[in-house]
């Protein structure tokens, strides 16, 4: 399940670009059609591209207890690692 969790963009990207590709072969593409394909795949890449999840900047938690009383607003974000 954790594979599905973490892929859940991609597996539906490649689902996605799978139904076009199929409704696309169907009815004798002409280029236009191949165009629109193309500017699909490259919307759905550079989507996962920007939105992939990824390790972010990790502060020491020495360095993060220094932020908390110094009298500024801090943010705390926690992800889970599963």
């Amino acid at each position: 399940m954790s594979f599905v969790n973490h892929y859940s963009f991609l597996i539906l990207a490649v689902l996605i670009l799978g139904v076009a590709a199929w409704r696309l072969l169907r009815n004798n593409p002409g280029r236009r059609e191949w165009l629109l394909f193309g500017a699909l795949a490259v919307v759905v890449l550079g989507g996962y591209y920007t939105f992939r999840p990824a390790s972010g900047t990790q502060s020491p938690a020495a360095d993060i207890q220094a932020q908390i009383g110094a009298g500024n607003p801090v943010l705390l974000e926690f992800q889970s690692q599963n």
